[in-house]
């Protein structure tokens, strides 16, 4: 050995106390957060993916160590799915509702994020607060409950949106994202965005225009659309 940090080296990995699976596991969230769905190493791009890389994913064969085991695949398979389709989901919301900065003054507030456009579920939030923060349950290092109160405005809606908003009742899980200095090359994607909407509305196939399509790739979706966090939650009780 050359000198002391090799030898120390040596004795830590030797000794250390190797973390637990079910201590791990005990530290996820319980809904994905913006470094899971936007992790291009666990989820990739379905555009970027060509299918010629290996993920790393666990195989779901006939051979398993233990039930735990096959427990732990089950959990990491399904976790990465559900993860998937809510990206896709909060992806198409977040394109529909067009978010663009302000750079003046809009309501004395500079630099304001403004949204555009609307979708079917998604709205800004007229306010939230935080009512209360739990301490951590014995042998845990986070919140066992934090509970906010969020305010949103329907007046927008009728009909059956309304209805579906509405309807929405305790448990219901919904996804509040946070969203600062859209870059302004999200305006130019946005419209092209747009464009192939209309053009599936009347029954025409889009045409992707390529440019647009680097840009996109080129930038990840969170730092082109300003996409600072993403936190789950689940419904406890309606106002009106």
């Amino acid at each position: 050995f050359r000198t002391r940090e090799d030898v120390l080296e040596l004795f830590y990995e030797k000794f250390v106390t190797r973390p637990r699976q079910l201590s791990e596991l005990s530290k996820l969230p319980l809904y994905p957060t913006e470094e899971l769905l936007w992790d291009d190493n666990q989820l990739p791009r379905s555009e970027s993916y060509s299918g010629n890389e290996v993920l790393a994913l666990p195989k779901l064969n006939l051979q398993f160590l233990t039930v735990s085991d096959y427990l732990l695949r089950n959990f990491l398979l399904f976790r990465l799915e559900s993860a998937y389709e809510i990206r896709e989901d909060l992806v198409d919301a977040i394109k529909r509702v067009g978010p663009k900065l302000q750079p003046f003054a809009v309501g004395g507030v500079p630099n304001r994020v403004t949204f555009g456009g609307w979708a079917r579920m998604a709205l800004p939030i007229t306010s939230i607060a935080i009512d209360e923060v739990a301490k951590p349950r014995l042998g845990e290092v986070v919140p066992a409950h934090v509970d906010c109160t969020v305010t949103i405005d329907l007046s927008r809606f009728s009909g059956d949106i309304r209805t579906e908003w509405e309807d929405l009742k305790s448990h219901d899980v919904v996804f509040l994202v946070c969203i600062e200095n859209p870059m302004p090359e999200a305006s130019a994607i946005l419209a092209e965005f747009d464009r192939e909407r209309k053009m599936l509305a009347v029954g025409k196939k889009p045409k992707r225009n390529r440019d647009f399509q680097w840009a996109e790739d080129s930038l990840d979706f969170p730092k082109l659309f300003g996409i600072k966090y993403v936190r789950g939650g689940e419904l406890f009780e309606l106002r009106d």
